[in-house]
């Protein structure tokens, strides 16, 4: 979490050797072998309300559904976890 992000997040730069939907290494193997899929976000939203619905769903025995959710939301779909209509998708 970052507390100075602003509420719209901020636009990420692609770190050396990421391009497109790939990111650089190790992390892309260390992905690749775990199995994930992750695609660089292009925005580094503001965490407030993913942080907010984390603490939320932990509170409802739910923490598990709901990091996965967001996981996929921002690492697979790119999504803005920054709003609020997409952490409601989330959620659901």
């Amino acid at each position: 979490m970052r507390p100075d992000t602003p509420k719209e997040g901020t636009l990420r730069m692609p770190r050396p050797g990421e391009s497109g939907d790939r990111l650089s290494e190790p992390l892309r193997s260390q992905a690749e072998k775990a199995g994930l899929i992750m695609r660089p976000p292009t925005l580094t939203p503001n965490s407030m309300y993913s942080l907010e619905a984390t603490e939320y769903a932990q509170q409802k025995g739910r923490f598990m559904e709901f990091h996965k959710a967001a996981y996929r939301a921002l690492w697979e779909d790119r999504q803005d976890l920054g709003n609020l209509d997409v952490i409601k998708a989330v959620a659901d």
